[in-house]
Formats: C-alpha cells, structure tokens, sequence
C-alpha cells in the first residue's frame, strides 16, 4: 500500500531517458525496445553471426576453452550509455532490468551450470569502485534461478590495465594467466560478465576454469560487439 501511494505521488521515472511512463524495473518500455538482441544464426561455440547453423571455421581449426559463449544485446547505442552508468556511474538500480535481461535470454539459450559465478575483479579494483558490476549481474541471474552464486571459485591475481581501448593482442596479453580457479572439479560452470569484446577475458577465465577441472564452461555476457 506504501508502494502503491509513494508510486502515485511521486511517479517512478525510467532510468535512461527520465520519462514517467511505465517502468519495468526501471526502463521504460521505449528505451528497452532500442536495445538491438543477438540473433541467430551464431557458431554454437563462439557466437560469432554466421550465414547457417554450425561451428565456425576459427572454432573449427582452434577450439576455444570455453564450450559456449553467448551475448544478449549488440553493444551499441543505448546499452553502451546503459553499461557505462551501471559501471562508472554507480547507477546500481540498473542491475535488476539488466540482470533480467540477461537471465532471460540464458534460459533461452539453455544453458543450465552446477555453478554460476563472474569475472572477478583485482581486490583493489573493487576498493576504488566499491563493487564489481559483473557480480550484480551474476546475483541477479541466481534470483532468477533460485541458485546460489558462488563467489569464491574464481580470482584475480593481480590488477591489470583496463582492457577498454587496447587491441586484440594487447587484450589477450594484458590478462594471460591473472586468473585462478578453484572448487569446480567435474563441474559445469557458467560465468557471467558485463561486456565481451574480443573474448580475451572469457578466454583466460575459461581455461583457469578448465585447469581446476570444470566439465564445461559458459561464458555469457549482457552486451556483445560483434
């Protein structure tokens, strides 16, 4: 009934472009009609947009670590300010519309995991941004599916330089080997993380993963560039 009368009196307002119309979990349903889904047909391994069904060629000749990698939303336009505020802008409340999201489309994908889990950030890294946008995803993800996260199977050994505007090489180099797994020995694991851009941190979490012996991986994230 509070609820109910704070809602009257004081209208909730979409979280991305301020309007008073109907907000489900805080976006109205204009701004989540711009967001642009992933679809098919994608290789069944990487997820990269294929002309039919299969695995792609890359995967073919040079099979990845993690058996399945998936992203909702093309990482542009409005998801790109949408991530950048719950990341840098300590706009937290978006974690219940994105987490959603992301739920939703790994129920559709199919992917079911003994252990859910995300990329984790250096210790250091969460002191200075006071939490790890990754880990809010992932939480929301369990909510949905009634699971408990697991928070201490993955770490980052050491802080590295953040990843935004180095190139592909410098990607894969700057986090080879910083990650360490634990606790997942003939376990499938799904890890969840905010933005994949070339897959190098899905990469190296993927085979820290297999090294402690998880049976498979999924690495899903809420935005892709393709």
């Amino acid at each position: 009934m509070v609820d109910a009368l704070l809602d009257t009196l004081l209208p909730p307002r979409c979280l991305t472009c301020g309007s008073s119309g109907r907000a489900v979990k805080g976006v109205c349903a204009q701004c989540a009609a711009r967001l642009e889904r992933i679809e098919g047909p994608l290789c069944d391994i990487c997820g990269a947009e294929l002309g039919t069904p299969g695995t792609c060629l890359a995967c073919l000749s040079n099979r990845p670590p993690y058996d399945v990698l998936r992203g909702v939303f093309r990482f542009e336009g409005l998801l790109v300010d949408m991530v950048h505020a719950f990341k840098y802008g300590r706009v937290t409340t978006l974690k219940h519309f994105l987490g959603s999201a992301l739920a939703g489309a790994v129920e559709q994908w199919g992917i079911h995991a003994d252990i859910i889990t995300f990329v984790p950030m250096h210790w250091t890294k969460v002191v200075d941004r006071g939490y790890n946008q990754s880990a809010l995803l992932a939480k929301e993800v369990c909510a949905h599916r009634g699971v408990r996260l697991a928070d201490d199977v993955l770490r980052k050994t050491r802080r590295t330089a953040a990843q935004a505007g180095l190139a592909r090489g410098g990607r894969r180099k700057n986090v080879a080997g910083v990650f360490e797994a634990t606790g997942m020995r003939d376990k499938s694991v799904m890890v969840v993380d905010d933005v994949i851009t070339t897959a190098s941190t899905a990469y190296e979490v993927a085979r820290a993963c297999k090294e402690a012996g998880a049976s498979a991986v999924a690495f899903v994230g809420l935005g892709r560039v393709l």
